[in-house]
């Protein structure tokens, strides 16, 4: 079930993660192999690289185009062999020292006022420290808090101090802990449906088209054959009594070896494709659950039984395993027309000439605050300037909207609080990404515009690319 929440913040996150890559025998050096970098490292990593695009785009099978291109037959490595990676944790536990003052705490079984030991142990993370600061009268003596199986949702953020100097929070044994930033809701009992039916019948609309079936054969992940029947409606009556489909397909008699079949698509993406001799329609269901009891705080990204919930958007996809690289891509691919820039004053600019890199593109340090980049946090930034130098640079500034085309399947579907959604787009040379808040649509034009956000990316250009809008409760048409 997708999600649909009224209160609205952008953020970005930023994720390290950490692979440490073992091979078992010598690997030879390559000629693209970069200056000064070893050739058993630049071997691993495009390994590694193509490992991963066979993760991405499994119906590649060996995926022999990329490994080809990463001149892996050079290093040694098979086609046809499997992955060879082992995972190894981000960090290491640091050694533990025998006079080290204990804690312990489980989520579970815990109780903050118990003694903080094994057969005793707390609740929370914030009892353990302050526990700690209590008892321990010298800093250089090394503490341990041990965390018991399972997750802890964090309330506030936990404030250390020279005070907590040589403290280490570790999982007990090499428990399961999970430390979420998070606050858990309980859905038990809550769900009501409010919306349960069959979509209405669309002629000339593929639902199936990128799942690559042949005639009378299923494709696993995305489409089932069901068989040959009569009419859309019956294809659609099937569908709406099979738990697992969610949409379906049916082709007349004028498509070939595809005469007459029922397709069912079980993965739960709608993707429809205009295609003549096809008829296509989905379920219906939007499930409510009513949080008021359990002090509920504005969020913008929601976990169901471990699995990440998408919020209501346009087009449907799963920005897990979508993206430019898979076909569809869940991005709208154009635009109309993109819409004026918002006008700025100009920046106050500052340049220290002072020291001086002759002989550089970038001789000095300069940049503008306020203006055009008023809306950075710090509002400054060297696109801030009116003449900034580099490759086709421009001062800072994003379209101030789209005109979207009328072929868009929410054309002329209505949006009760456009205000609500945001705009997911590319900036026009694919440097990085934008997220707009919307502040209105005007339906009659055929435009969305925003006056806040664009910021993400840094250096701005008055065209984007690529782009998805989320966060419309009319767009909840998809798990």
């Amino acid at each position: 079930m997708r999600q649909e929440t009224k209160k609205m913040f952008i953020f970005c996150a930023v994720v390290a993660v950490s692979i440490a890559v073992a091979t078992a025998d010598p690997l030879p050096r390559v000629s693209a192999t970069p200056l000064n970098v070893d050739p058993k490292l630049d071997c691993a990593i495009k390994e590694l690289a193509w490992e991963y695009a066979k993760k991405l785009l499994p119906q590649q099978g060996s995926f022999q185009s990329a490994y080809d291109a990463l001149g892996l037959k050079e290093c040694g490595v098979s086609l046809s062999r499997g992955p060879r990676y082992e995972k190894r944790p981000l960090l290491h536990q640091p050694a533990i020292k025998d006079d080290a003052m204990e804690v312990y705490v489980d989520v579970n079984k815990g109780s903050d006022s118990n003694a903080g030991t094994l057969d005793s142990p707390l609740k929370t993370v914030f009892a353990a420290v302050k526990l700690l600061r209590f008892r321990r009268s010298d800093t250089r003596q090394q503490a341990i808090i041990y965390l018991r199986q399972g997750t802890y949702f964090l309330a506030d953020t936990i404030r250390l101090g020279p005070e907590d100097s040589n403290l280490v929070v570790t999982a007990y044994k090499s428990e399961k802990v999970v430390v979420s930033g998070g606050k858990e809701y309980k859905f038990t009992g809550l769900w009501n449906e409010i919306v349960n039916k069959m979509g209405p019948i669309l002629a000339g609309v593929s639902a199936i088209y990128d799942s690559d079936v042949s005639p009378g054969e299923s494709n696993d992940g995305k489409a089932w054959y069901y068989g040959k029947v009569s009419s859309p409606q019956e294809c659609q009556t099937a569908c709406e009594k099979n738990s697992s489909c969610f949409a379906f397909t049916y082709h007349d008699n004028t498509t070939g070896a595809y005469s007459n079949m029922c397709y069912f698509r079980v993965d739960g993406l709608w993707a429809p494709y205009n295609q003549t001799g096809h008829y296509s329609g989905k379920k219906q269901q939007i499930l409510m659950a009513n949080l008021s009891g359990q002090d509920p705080i504005p969020f913008t990204t929601l976990f169901i039984n471990g699995r990440r919930a998408i919020r209501a958007r346009y087009p449907d996809a799963n920005p897990e395993t979508m993206g430019l690289h898979t076909n569809p891509t869940g991005y709208v691919s154009v635009v109309d027309q993109w819409l004026p820039s918002k006008t700025y004053p100009p920046a106050t600019e500052i340049h220290v000439q002072s020291p001086e890199l002759s002989g550089t593109a970038f001789p000095y340090f300069e940049m503008g605050v306020g203006g055009p980049v008023s809306m950075f946090v710090p509002p400054e930034s060297y696109w801030g300037l009116k003449s900034p130098r580099g490759g086709s640079a421009l001062t800072y500034r994003v379209p101030g909207g789209i005109q979207y085309s009328k072929k868009e399947w929410f054309a002329y579907r209505d949006w009760s609080n456009p205000q609500d959604g945001v705009v997911h787009m590319f900036q026009g040379e694919h440097w990085g990404n934008w997220q707009f808040q919307l502040n209105g649509r005007d339906s009659k034009k055929f435009e969305v515009t925003w006056t806040y956000g664009g910021f993400q990316e840094g250096r701005g250009l008055f065209f984007g690319a690529e782009w998805y809008v989320e966060n419309i409760f009319e767009e909840l048409d998809a798990p």
